[in-house]
């Protein structure tokens, strides 16, 4: 079986669209030449092959460790419209290996599928190890596994993957069914991710999953060389390392020591932001039944002024943005200027959640025109039914006929956009969203089959209570319980999400509906200023994790790290 080892390249960005250079150097190597080594020690792979739009100008070795090192020229890898899409449906999700928008994997990354296909073929190989040229900690052994476990039933297991962290692993595909993906114009995601449509079990529970240690498979980090957080870590790890042992660090030796290097370090964590940001731009909302939170509290406080996009560009930069928080976006008079600064300061993406209703006497079709004008690159509709009758019960307002024809308007909208264009891929991403109540939970199965089939993902939130305990300001209408056990935090815990509420105010918490354990403002710093005194945060010592303003998990990581000798944790 002739196997090569495909790496997408792109010489000063990254597959999600972060600025970074393959030449810079870790210790007396390339990024690239780090990658090129490593894949080039693996023993099934017979050819190296460097796909790029000009594979012929790349500062590359002919041949290294005695494996050819050869070139690809792919010259419609510069579509901007695929390219922006490949970056939204991972923006929320850049550190997870899959989880993206439709289940979309770190492998989803590489696409366009075909320039990697017509490489395979050219080079008449029986299977490819798919990775990307600033994957410079891709570790060989496990990439060798998973050769070995696609040689042992080829026709049985055409694809074979591991669980391992952003990457740490390639992806092994037999050439004929990487060519049938690429003219299909269809993803890994197909195969990796959940399909109502085709109920299977989970491909994790199944042979070709090479099976990882617990401890890497858990590690929720990205160590591929693009974003300026991994940037960071691949950096420290080298350091710690030092050059020999870091060109031979597996991936259990790596997640070990980043997990270590964290603890030993934990000021370091608040160097660079979470890489999802939620801004909300008014507490208004039109909807006030019980599945919102306007139900319960009146938020009085102002809309957002946009004057604080000023002190935040420099904090968008790479992240993903949600202009959302409890209130409906569309009601603040400058939501459109909101997203065009996001996307100004270089926001990685930029999505409106939202429940399609505003004041005034707009038609839905004028609705959908103004969202896509103002051009989002992702919009979450807060749908929350299937019927009209749960949606009134759930939302408090009888618009249900209308939502969904604004909803329709959107995707033809977007279509016809697309198609006068000439676009490839079509934005915004739309993704229905549903709050699992008791009222909506008899509709959920129907509502997450009908827009995983129509839209482009859509998800089923459990309800927050705006906190825990007596300070819960919300009482609980989940049919079920839906936290898990609470446990002791790991020591390497790691924040996904900041909220920064209408008046300014930075809460760790989303479900920090009031700002009552907000942790800084924009009024008074800059949000990376705040972020980076967390430490200092005075987390009250009657504060536990079933009685404060976060949910558990984000009392769980202030528990480790604001004002560590007053924390209290109880089990």
């Amino acid at each position: 079986m002739k196997t090569v080892a495909l790496i997408a390249v792109s010489k000063s960005r990254g597959q999600l669209g972060h600025p970074r250079s393959l030449d810079d150097r870790l210790g007396p190597c390339s990024v690239l030449e780090h990658t090129l080594r490593r894949v080039a020690s693996i023993r099934d792979v017979q050819e190296v092959v460097l796909v790029a739009e000009d594979a012929s100008s790349l500062d590359a070795p002919e041949a290294i460790n005695g494996k050819p090192v050869l070139r690809h020229d792919a010259p419609h890898l510069g579509d901007a419209a695929r390219a922006r899409r490949r970056r939204v449906r991972r923006a929320w999700s850049t550190n997870a290996w899959r989880g993206g928008f439709r289940g979309a994997t770190v492998w989803d990354e590489l696409d366009p599928l075909q320039p990697l296909a017509d490489a395979a073929e050219s080079r008449g190989s029986d299977a490819a190890l798919l990775l990307a040229a600033d994957w410079c900690a891709v570790d060989p052994d496990l990439c060798a596994a998973l050769i070995d476990r696609h040689a042992e039933t080829p026709d049985a297991m055409p694809l074979c993957f591991s669980q391992a962290p952003p990457g740490l692993s390639g992806l092994v595909v037999a050439s004929r069914l990487l060519r049938d993906l690429a003219q299909a114009d269809r993803g890994f995601c197909e195969i990796l991710a959940y399909n109502p449509k085709r109920p299977a079990v989970d491909p994790i529970s199944q042979e070709f999953n090479v099976a990882v240690p617990a401890a890497v498979r858990a590690t929720a980090r990205r160590f591929i060389y693009d974003t300026p957080e991994a940037i960071a870590r691949l950096r420290s790890l080298h350091d710690r390392l030092g050059d020999e042992a870091f060109v031979d660090a597996d991936a259990g030796s790596l997640t070990d020591h980043a997990r270590q290097i964290e603890v030993d370090a934990p000021q370091a964590r608040f160097t660079h932001l979470p890489p999802v940001l939620e801004i909300e731009l008014t507490p208004r909302r039109r909807a006030c039944g019980p599945v919102t939170p306007q139900a319960s509290i009146d938020p009085a406080r102002n809309d957002f002024a946009l004057h604080h996009f000023d002190r935040l560009a420099e904090d968008l930069a790479g992240r993903a943005v949600t202009l959302g928080g409890i209130g409906e976006p569309l009601l603040h008079p400058r939501w459109p200027e909101a997203i065009a600064r996001c996307r100004q300061a270089g926001a990685a993406a930029v999505a409106l959640q939202t429940d399609l209703l505003t004041d005034g006497d707009q038609t839905p079709d004028q609705l959908a025109g103004h969202i896509l004008d103002a051009d989002p690159d992702a919009v979450f509709v807060r749908l929350n039914a299937e019927s009209a009758e749960t949606y009134r019960q759930a939302m408090g307002v009888d618009r249900f006929a209308f939502v969904v024809e604004a909803l329709q308007a959107v995707f033809a909208g977007r279509a016809e956009r697309a198609r006068t264009q000439g676009l490839s891929h079509a934005c915004p991403l739309i993704v229905p969203t549903l709050t699992k109540t008791y009222d909506t939970t008899p509709e959920m199965e129907h509502f997450f089959e009908r827009w995983w089939q129509l839209a482009d993902h859509a998800v089923i939130h459990r309800f927050p209570q705006g906190g825990r305990g007596g300070r819960a300001l919300a009482a609980d209408q989940n049919p079920v319980p839906m936290d898990p056990p609470w446990r002791e935090p790991d020591p390497w815990q790691f924040k996904h999400r900041l909220t920064v509420l209408s008046d300014g105010l930075v809460c760790l918490c989303h479900e920090d509906w009031l700002g009552r354990g907000a942790i800084g403002s924009l009024d008074e710093d800059r949000l990376h200023e705040v972020w980076r005194s967390f430490p200092d945060f005075d987390l009250p010592d009657d504060w536990r994790h079933d009685d404060s303003p976060f949910c558990p998990r984000c009392f769980g990581f202030a528990s480790l790290h604001a004002a560590p000798s007053r924390a209290a944790v109880s089990v």
